[in-house]
């Protein structure tokens, strides 16, 4: 265990994102005129600091971020979606809709893009689930209420539909993440269980499998993080942002990890160590602004 300091306002943190050991994080910040959301990418071992373009925010707002990096294209990009109420026209009715806006900030450049409204109605949390160079969401079509998983290619910048499994799927009990480098769906089955479904073969239907059922009695989705798996086979797991848990398939058990020097919070992130975090030389600073 190593303890890295990292000159970030963590009491304002509102999204910490990883990618090849770099994090993003957001933190909101404000005026006597106007509150923004202050953006940067942090190297845990190289210490260098990327500060990105702020974007004001509006009061009532969500938003909701993604950061990821896509192989073909060896670029780094983040995605911020604001979710917003708007007003239809239908059959002379006025009715009110939501409608979900999306930028994207490739590092290296000077400014955010705006792209087109998702056509999908995502779940407005930040997406911890990147593969093959894409981010995923739970979601919706605008017109109907089915539950579907939804990718944002970082190199297209294009919204498609991902195959769900075959389980009940719900945005308010569901949680995508990566377990071994595959999309995976961790579903909270009867609240006092969880499924952790992985798709061996991206974007194949037939390849999802329900890999691993863990027992947390009382304890609601939210409160578990499958984190990733380990070498010996077991599940890393965040329980409350207070601890951490090992989950082994073989026994079917659960031991906590004894590990000292934690705050009474936390947020546990894995990652894996990079000299060359491939930040753009002009973007990279030693201290934080």
């Amino acid at each position: 265990m190593k303890k890295v300091k990292i000159p970030l306002k963590s009491q304002k943190l509102t999204s910490v994102l990883h990618c090849n050991g770099l994090l993003f994080s957001s933190y909101n910040e404000s005026d006597k005129f106007m509150a923004y959301d202050k953006l940067c990418v942090y190297n845990l071992f190289t210490a260098e600091v990327t500060p990105l373009p702020s974007q004001s925010l509006i009061k009532g707002l969500k938003v909701a971020y993604g950061f990821g990096f896509h192989p073909s294209t060896k670029e780094y990009k983040v995605v911020r979606i604001v979710e917003q109420e708007c007003v239809l026209c239908n059959l002379g009715r006025f009715e009110l809709s939501l409608d979900q806006s999306v930028k994207v900030f490739t590092l290296g450049t000077y400014a955010w893009r705006i792209k087109r409204n998702s056509p999908y109605l995502l779940r407005m949390q930040p997406s911890e689930a990147l593969v093959n160079g894409a981010l995923h969401w739970l979601g919706q079509p605008k017109l109907r209420h089915t539950q579907i998983i939804v990718s944002f290619d970082l190199a297209e910048e294009i919204f498609c539909q991902v195959p769900s499994p075959n389980c009940r799927l719900d945005m308010l009990d569901s949680r995508l993440l990566v377990l071994g480098g595959c999309l995976s769906l961790a579903i909270n089955t009867d609240k006092r269980r969880i499924d952790i479904w992985l798709m061996k073969n991206y974007s194949i239907q037939e390849s999802w499998t329900k890999e691993f059922t863990i027992n947390f009695e009382t304890s609601p989705l939210e409160s578990i993080r499958p984190l990733c798996l380990l070498k010996n086979g077991k599940v890393l797991i965040e329980y409350r942002k207070q601890s951490l848990f090992s989950y082994d398939p073989q026994t079917k058990t659960t031991e906590k990890i004894q590990i000292g020097g934690f705050l009474p919070s936390f947020q546990a992130v894995p990652h894996v160590e990079i000299v060359n975090s491939a930040m753009p030389p002009s973007f990279c600073l030693h201290s934080f602004l």
